[in-house]
């Protein structure tokens, strides 16, 4: 949350004690253990994390599962989305789509909206208040719609509407003969690596990961490194350039062994006002305009990358414990990603409406009784699934909105 000097972009208009109590009421919600703020090491009985250098610059970063997921016949997902739906002051409707924004008379505020279904019927909703929640792209599709349909200026003094798309995407590559390309091979691993490779979703594991202070002492952005284990080992050659890096890291001439493993990366995306959602000539059944995404991977992106993965080598290898193989090219990295479905950015946050698109409270501008809730708010993408950030803004803004309203 806090300001990196070497992004430019970065800072959120809030920090990370403002949230945390979000975070642990987010945690009670979705049935995950508590991530203090302190929480540096997985307290994880006979899963030993693998150190490294004292985990200054890079550290194991904990995943835990929810047990609300749509993964199978799950009760509990099916309560969670509908549940709520049985409160007497909820009323849901579907299948209708928001298509305008009508500003009051004196054009600060917002009257009513637009509702329209795909069978021709039109319909007007009236509130003290609104919510967009539509997600990351669709936020900015309504807003940028606004502004072309009804002569809105969503984000007129920050031409920031739209901008800033990011995405987290992975990236690796197999070498085409059964091996993966992107390795590596612990030369000293704790008795068990299952804290890395395990992917029972009823216990947490987890990723390697660049600190913050190891993002400052390699000037990088945020970076995670997922493994697993394999038994391929490769020709002769790789082979012996194992059994060599173990030697080494052991000192002990006859060591042999350590642990192959595949791996993946995921760094994060850069804020980057090119990179950005625009409306097409095209328009839907409802005579909304279509969208049109050019999500850009620029130079500092691939310079990220690259000083990342290079860091990470530095530090298991400085440590004694692991070398890395990630023979990628520059030219390779863009076509080798995969990306994560993880939509962020296009109506950013921050207290200047020169700047961003909604305030700190997640209000617009704009419009004195809008706000925006989900990933489209964040200003920096980080390294982690938005999610559980998205549900602990929301509850914020829900505080904020009773206070608000009294309520």
């Amino acid at each position: 949350f806090a300001e990196r000097p070497w992004i430019a972009g970065s800072g959120w208009p809030m920090s990370r004690a403002d949230l945390q109590p979000y975070y642990d009421r987010a945690s009670d919600l979705l049935g995950i253990m508590r991530f203090d703020q302190d929480f540096a090491e997985p307290r994880l009985a006979g899963r030993p994390p693998l150190d490294i250098n004292g985990a200054r610059h890079v550290t194991s970063l904990p995943r835990a599962h929810t047990r609300v997921t749509g993964r199978g016949n799950n009760p509990e997902f099916d309560d969670f989305r509908y549940g709520f739906t049985e409160a007497e002051n909820i009323f849901v409707h579907l299948h209708a789509n928001v298509v305008d924004l009508n500003f009051a008379d004196d054009g600060a505020r917002l009257d009513s909206l637009g509702v329209a279904t795909l069978d021709g019927k039109r319909h007007t909703a009236r509130g003290t208040v609104y919510v967009l929640a539509c997600g990351g792209i669709e936020n900015a599709r309504v807003l940028l719609a606004a502004n072309a349909r009804g002569g809105a200026r969503f984000g007129a003094r920050s031409d920031a509407l739209g901008r800033y798309f990011q995405g987290h995407a992975t990236i690796s590559k197999d070498r085409g003969d059964g091996l993966a390309g992107t390795m590596i091979h612990v030369t000293d691993p704790p008795e068990s690596l299952s804290l890395y490779t395990d992917r029972d979703p009823s216990a947490p594991h987890c990723v390697f990961g660049t600190t913050l202070a190891g993002q400052a002492r390699y000037e990088s952005p945020a970076f995670t490194v997922t493994i697993g284990t394999t038994d391929a080992q490769g020709d002769a050659d790789e082979r012996a350039l194992r059994q060599a890096a173990t030697r080494v890291d052991r000192g002990d001439a006859n060591a042999d062994g350590g642990a192959g493993c595949w791996c993946y990366f995921m760094t994060e995306n850069l804020p980057n006002p090119d990179s950005r959602i625009t409306l097409s000539d095209e328009v839907d059944a409802l005579g909304t305009p279509r969208l049109h995404l050019r999500w850009v991977y620029g130079a500092a992106d691939l310079d990220g990358y690259e000083r990342s993965v290079a860091a990470f080598a530095r530090e298991l290898g400085s440590a004694g414990r692991g070398r890395v193989s990630a023979p990628i090219e520059r030219g390779e990295i863009v076509g080798l990603l995969s990306p994560s479905r993880h939509h962020m950015g296009t109506t950013r946050m921050h207290a200047d409406p020169a700047v961003g698109v909604v305030d700190p409270d997640l209000k617009s501008h704009d419009a004195d009784n809008l706000y925006v809730a989900g990933s489209s708010v964040f200003p920096t993408s980080g390294i982690a699934n938005p999610t559980f950030t998205i549900v602990a803004l929301t509850l914020r803004l829900s505080d904020h909105l009773k206070q608000r309203l009294g309520a």
